[in-house]
Order: C-alpha cells, then structure tokens, then sequence
C-alpha cells in the first residue's frame, strides 16, 4: 500500500487498484453525466468504479493502463500546485488568451501575456482550439480559478538577454519578481528600437 497526497492507493495483485479519495472530490472524476470517468476509461484502457464513499476501483489490462488512470483520478482529485507543469489542450480561444485543460474536468486561464516571451497581437496566431501546450500553474485565486503560464517553460530570446547585458543571468531560483523586471525592462527596450 502508498499513500499519495489525498489519495491512498491500494495495488492488488489481479491488477485491480483501489483509490480512496475524497468522497466529496468522487463527482469530479465521475464528471456531467460519467463524461470524465468514460473518458479516463477510453484513454487508459481501464475499467473503473466509483464509489460515493472515495473508493475508486481501477482494473487495468496492463500496467501502464493502470498507472496512467491512477495519475489522471490523482491529478483531477489534487488541487493544482502552483509550480507544477501539465500537458494541457487547448479547449477555447478568446481575445485575452485560452482556456487549457490541465487535467480532465479543470480548466485553467493561460492569458495572452503569459503565452510567449514577445507580444502576442492574436491568441489564434500561436493557440488554436484542440493543441496540446505545456503550462505552468503560476496561480491559484481564492476562488479556486488556475492562471497558467507558457512562456515560463520556454527559454527567453537570445536578444533579450543580451539586449539587457546579462549575458549570464540565471534564470531559475525564487528570483521572480526581479527577473519579471528584467522582462519588463528588456520588452521596453525592443519597443523603442
């Protein structure tokens, strides 16, 4: 038996795990009308059940079935770590960014500012409805709503840094605030160029 955060899993030996999970996070992955569980079963290969007690019961084929359904209830009954990177799809595109589904049934904001290290005139010039991105959780309001970010994950742009004369900064670290400055600072010198 492992326990993962809010999620104790139980691996049997005929390839049936048992999931105990929040009972009151158990209709999020059940999802509208079984939409989430249905598609975790399509996508894994799996069979699952779902208890209104917490206990969710996945029978795999195979191992990788298996994991990759006990990742998917995992992620959808966790909440989103800010830091933590996902594999989202794109599921609506508007004039101030994109909604991006990180995990089945939780979508996230990624703002037009947050999708590439230039200026973005159009999200449809970079995102369009059905791409898979990577994001980063930048942000979680008390709300409960997702502020994702894609140029967290990309490099910055040769001309930046050395339009800055930084040739060496580094870029990772607890240094966010100052190295957003140094962003600020470095798009307002390609602007006046």
């Amino acid at each position: 038996e492992k326990v993962v955060t809010g999620v104790q899993t139980c691996a049997l030996p005929s390839g049936i795990i048992i999931l105990h999970i929040n009972p009151d996070k158990s209709r999020e992955v059940i999802g509208p009308g079984g939409k989430i569980i249905k598609r975790i079963t399509e996508e894994t290969g799996t069979q699952i059940d779902s208890e209104d007690s917490g206990e969710v019961r996945s029978a795999a084929v195979n191992s990788e079935g298996g994991r990759q359904a006990e990742e998917m209830i995992r992620n959808i009954t966790e909440d989103p770590e800010v830091g933590r990177t996902y594999q989202g799809k794109v599921r609506s595109v508007v004039t101030f960014g994109a909604s991006v589904e990180i995990v089945p049934g939780r979508d996230g904001l990624l703002h037009i500012s947050e999708i590439d290290h230039r200026r973005i005139a159009r999200t449809e010039d970079v995102l369009n409805v059905g791409d898979t991105v990577m994001v980063k959780v930048i942000g979680v309001d008390r709300d409960g709503k997702i502020k994702l970010s894609r140029k967290a994950l990309l490099p910055e742009p040769e001309g930046a840094a050395a339009g800055a004369g930084s040739g060496g900064r580094d870029h990772g670290g607890d240094h966010g605030r100052d190295r957003d400055r140094g962003r600020d600072r470095d798009r307002d010198r390609g602007r006046r160029r």
